[in-house]
């Protein structure tokens, strides 16, 4: 399969959570103004949770799709270590601008 295809359907996996992803990162940005770094700790594990509810709901009721990525080539643990070290990236990145502004 082609690298472009697999991007593409890699950026479709992705934008499936990314509504809710991009939420909950502007959630912990707002925290992070707020309560100042103090509370990264507090901030890093809303996310994770939250990433966990979030990954869980869409492998629960987007069950069906995993067959037509597989077939094309992208395993499980292909779609979700690349979709989730994406938005690990998009987080830090919101993280550092707003500790920076601060």
């Amino acid at each position: 399969m082609k690298k472009q295809n697999r991007l593409r359907l890699l950026g479709y996996f992705y934008g499936q959570f990314f509504p809710a992803a991009l939420l909950i990162t502007l959630a912990s940005a707002y925290l992070l103004a707020k309560l100042g770094q103090q509370a990264l700790f507090l901030i890093f594990w809303f996310k994770v949770i939250a990433m966990g509810l979030i990954a869980g709901y869409i492998h629960q009721y987007k069950r069906q799709e995993f067959f037509y990525y597989s077939n094309q080539g992208l395993s499980k643990v292909i779609l979700w270590s690349l979709v989730l070290a994406a938005d690990l990236l998009l987080f830090i990145l919101i993280l550092v601008l707003t500790a920076y502004t601060l």
